[in-house]
């Protein structure tokens, strides 16, 4: 894998010095014939140093004292880059200040037996190889961080974190190795590319943090993460990892295992287990608990081993569902459109400790599957969804009334793509439009009526949807007529008098307001009639008159109210007992019932 080169920007002190090795291009400073001596003549220098190094593959090293802040700086580690081949010893190249870095170059250890670099600082955009056998690529100590490289070390350890290792990082970076990472430190892993033909991870002591990982096992017996107390109790997180093996019944992607009076613990979710004979392994010996945690994961759950004390915890997993990789064969283990695990993750928010994004750096959060909602996939690959058009949804009222304002609502439209805006275009059936979220749109006749509306995002990528309403005509109905006070005194000039009115309707209406006033009447086939000779020997009974004048007031749907002044046509009424008569009628024309209310105006 070729890395390409990137300088850190770090802060030079006022005495700080630039040193050239190998004929750098466009370098300024302090020619050296070496990387070795460059370094050593660093110490001397007061603030931090930059070394800047040419091109080739040349015999060389360095020995970076605890104290001595440097920039080692190469031309990058592919092709036509820069190349330490590194001496024979414990360790062929040693960064030991925390704040130096090594950068941009290749760091190759040849020589059986010895080790090539050992860690505390940052090595960013290198590459690391050591050499076949029981040796180490990568020591990395407290506080140290690799990333952007690879680190390759065939039948040894590409990384190693001794006992007492805190708050080591490797982060985007390929490694492989015989033991690709062997922990016993406190190790975040953020990105990564594991090949191994033996452990993927292996953790005795401590604890590891991985996330976004793709563990490829290639050996008959390779376990992708294994956890085994080794001095202390080990532990492991992982979320989104993908561990893929060849298919030998030999191989297993997680196991768990404690003993030695120490406890052991994995916690994984949201991840993909394939071609593995054993998916899971817990086993707890003697009195010790090996306590496995898995959740929103995808393996096959006939190939789980738990024995012996602690529990296997498995909630929301999927049950050898295929992932359905885009070219497993080419090992393009991204999920493809249509993927079961797409949106399948655990639901909710990324915490502030998550990666925001996915092993290829793309946004883990997305919308995979067009419902506009935003949930986590399965696996160490977010499917990255092309543009899509935004989902059109429309809502009305099941029934209205002619001429009554209907809600159009839009609001659970949605776009599954991240920061789109969107706009919304109505139409109706009548050829009225709107535009907007939410409209008010009236019919004149009755019917079912349509509105339909236009979603459409900036992209102009649209999509339409319909919403339907009932419309009917029926006549209004006035009820819970009121007159407060009900005697009242006519207005005059002295106080502000009169009565207050007050109905409710069913719907918009104008109404007719008309005042009666009782009179004598005479029994007549069940009606109180005019008195005349004909009917003088009928029952006497209260004829209710009506007056000459009326007054119409305009009342929407619910409660209305309005001010009496005891005056119709303009002349107070009389003192003594009245009916006020309301008649509504709704812009339709239809009229509705007639409520009656008395009252009295005083002298």
């Amino acid at each position: 894998m070729a890395v390409a080169a990137a300088v850190l920007c770090t802060p030079g002190g006022a005495s700080a010095a630039t040193f050239c090795v190998y004929s750098p291009p466009g370098c300024v400073g302090t020619s050296k014939p070496s990387v070795s001596q460059a370094v050593t003549d660093a110490a001397s220098s007061a603030g931090r140093d930059r070394i800047v190094v040419g091109a080739g593959a040349v015999n060389d090293s360095f020995n970076d004292a605890a104290g001595n802040p440097v920039d080692i700086v190469g031309q990058g580690a592919g092709v036509g880059g820069t190349e330490l081949d590194l001496p024979a010893g414990t360790f062929g190249a040693t960064l030991a200040e925390p704040t130096s870095t090594v950068q941009s170059m290749a760091l190759k250890q040849t020589n059986l037996g010895s080790n090539a670099l050992d860690l505390s600082g940052t090595a960013d955009h290198v590459q690391v190889t050591g050499p076949t056998g029981d040796t180490i690529a990568v020591k990395l100590e407290t506080s140290s961080t690799f990333r952007n490289g690879t680190i390759t070390n065939v039948g040894g350890q590409a990384v190693e974190l001794l006992p007492g290792s805190q708050n080591v990082t490797i982060a985007d970076t390929s490694l492989s190795g015989y033991y690709a990472i062997f922990n016993e430190g406190q190790l975040t892993g953020r990105r990564l590319r594991i090949s191994t033909t033996n452990y993927g991870l292996e953790e005795q002591v401590g604890s590891s943090d991985l996330q976004d990982v793709l563990i490829t096992l290639t050996g008959a017996t390779a376990r992708g993460l294994s956890v085994e107390p080794g001095g202390g109790s080990p532990s492991v997180s992982a979320s989104h990892l993908t561990i893929v093996g060849t298919g030998s019944a030999s191989q297993t992607a997680v196991a768990v295992n404690s003993g030695g009076g120490f406890t052991s613990t994995i916690d994984l979710s949201n991840s993909i287990i394939r071609n593995v004979g054993t998916a899971l392994q817990r086993h707890g010996n003697g009195t010790d608990n090996a306590d496995l945690t898995v959740s929103y994961s995808d393996y096959d759950f006939t190939k789980v081993s738990s024995t012996g004390p602690g529990t296997l915890t498995a909630a929301h997993n999927l049950n050898n569902v295929d992932p359905q990789f885009v070219n497993a064969g080419a090992g393009d283990y991204r999920l493809s459109t249509g993927s079961p695990l797409i949106d399948a993750g655990t639901p909710g928010a990324l915490s502030s400790t998550d990666s925001a994004t996915d092993l290829n750096g793309a946004p883990r959060r997305l919308d995979g599957n067009g419902d506009c909602v935003a949930v986590v996939d399965i696996g160490a690959f977010e499917f990255q969804p092309p543009p899509r058009a935004p989902i059109a949804r429309a809502q009305a009222p099941a029934r209205s009334e002619i001429f009554d304002p209907v809600t159009f609502n839009a609001s659970r439209s949605c776009d599954p793509d991240v920061g789109d805006t969107l706009t919304y275009q109505w139409s109706f059936d009548d050829g009225g439009t709107a535009t907007g979220r939410i409209v008010r749109h009236a019919f004149k006749t009755k019917g079912v009526h349509t509105g339909t509306v236009t979603v459409r995002d900036q992209t102009n990528r649209s999509n339409t949807a319909h919403a339907t309403v009932t419309v009917t005509d029926t006549k209004p109905t006035l009820s819970a007529l009121t007159i407060k006070p009900n005697r009242i005194t006519p207005e005059r000039a002295a106080a502000v008098l009169g009565a207050t009115v007050g109905y409710r309707l069913s719907e918009p209406a104008s109404v007719r307001f008309r005042v009666q006033k009782p009179t004598s009447g005479r029994r007549v086939g069940g009606r109180c009639v005019k008195p005349s000779s004909a009917t003088a020997g009928a029952k006497r009974c209260t004829r209710w008159k009506t007056l000459h004048h009326f007054f119409d007031h305009f009342g929407a749907a619910g409660r209305n109210s309005f001010h009496f002044n005891g005056r119709l046509g303009g002349v107070k009424l009389k003192p003594g007992l009245y009916r006020l008569v309301a008649v509504p009628t709704d812009l339709s024309g239809r009229r509705g019932n007639k409520a009656l209310r008395t009252f009295r105006i005083k002298p």
